[in-house]
Order: C-alpha cells, then structure tokens, then sequence
C-alpha cells in the first residue's frame, strides 16, 4: 500500500493510464487490508467506549483516513479518462471533482503517514527505548523527518493541502527522485504520529500511575 501510494503521488511522472490503474490496486489493497483488519472493527463497534486519549486519536486518523480515501477513490472513478471512460459522458465537468481528488489525496497521504507513525514502535521494533539500537533508530527516524520536512517545502507540498495549486506541477523530474522525496516527507508525517502516540501513551501512563 505504501509503494502504491508514493507511485500514485507521483502522477505525472507515471502517466494518467498507469496512475488510474495503481489507484484500482490501491483501492483493491485498501479492501483486503480492511478485511484483515475486520477483527478491530469488530471490536470497535462492539465497544464503542474510548477507554484512552491515545486510543481517540488512533480512531480519529483512522476515520479521517477512511473518509480521504473515499473522496479520492469515488473522485476518482469521476474523472477518470481510461479505466472508467466508458461509464460517464465524456462532456462532464470535472473542475470540482478534481480538486476533491487533489485535496483528498493529499490529506490522505499526510494521514497515512500519521497512522503509520502511531504504529512505528511495532514497525522499527522498539520497545522501550533502552538499548542502544532503539535509540539509534528513532534517532534516524527523526533524521529522515528532519530531511523529510526541508523536501516538503523545496517542492512546495503544502500547497496542495490548502488547493493553492489545483493541478500536479512536478514535470522532468526523474521518478527514482521524486519516489525517494515522498518517501522522506512521509517518513516526517510518521515521525509526528509518532511523537503524538508516545506524548499520549505517557500521559496515560502518568495518570494511571497517580
């Protein structure tokens, strides 16, 4: 789902025919990761309680995620030009629905990383941050943000979360680059997820503590 996401960021560099049919294998993926995942589901509507301001947060990102890649999935059935050209007019307007697809893809990408981030303790294998390599990988870890939020802003990724530009603007840039960039800025989403579940989990730990 990651390699799916930063090859379908990188829209231009791909092609339109190739960017729709990577967004079809992310929608697909997107199923399958759901129903893997049918058993949190489950719990959360059987449980409907937040018992922690780390658990509200996780479900918040999640939601928010969902919604993102809702509107970026159903924008972009709308305006799709190849794999779904034959089901709507080829007159429609698409001027709204692509600025839906931008925004939506945009905020999703942020939250993914932000979701990711919450879970990288499991990810990077950190447990308590004791050993020496723990702490050396979230040291790296906050490198590639640190490198990852000065990427952000040479290629002017802010921009699109507030649709100050409307259309991809990256051209003649090689891909490898531009694939390796994302990655990095996702990295700085994750690492700010990560940072916000480790403030929250110690909260809570404090308070049970008193």
């Amino acid at each position: 789902m990651t390699a799916a996401l930063l090859l379908m960021m990188s829209y231009s560099l791909v092609g339109e025919r190739a960017h729709e049919w990577i967004g079809m294998g992310m929608f697909t993926l997107v199923i399958v990761h759901n129903i893997l995942n049918r058993f949190w589901w489950r719990s959360q509507t059987r449980n409907l309680r937040v018992k922690t301001p780390y658990g509200m947060m996780q479900k918040i990102v999640i939601c928010l995620l969902v919604l993102c890649m809702l509107g970026s999935m159903m924008s972009g059935i709308y305006i799709s030009r190849y794999v779904f050209r034959s089901v709507f007019s080829s007159g429609r307007n698409t001027v709204f629905a692509d600025r839906i697809h931008l925004f939506c893809a945009y905020w999703g990408f942020a939250l993914m990383g932000v979701h990711l981030g919450m879970h990288a303790r499991t990810i990077l294998g950190i447990r308590k941050m004791k050993s020496g390599s723990e702490r050396m990988r979230t040291v790296v870890f906050a490198m590639a943000a640190v490198y990852g939020a000065v990427v952000s802003v040479r290629r002017r990724f802010w921009a699109y979360f507030f649709l100050q530009n409307h259309f991809f603007t990256e051209f003649g840039v090689p891909l490898l680059t531009y694939l390796i960039d994302y990655l990095f800025i996702l990295l700085m989403f994750g690492f700010i997820g990560f940072l916000i579940s480790e403030w929250m989990i110690g909260n809570t730990k404090r308070k049970w503590h008193v």
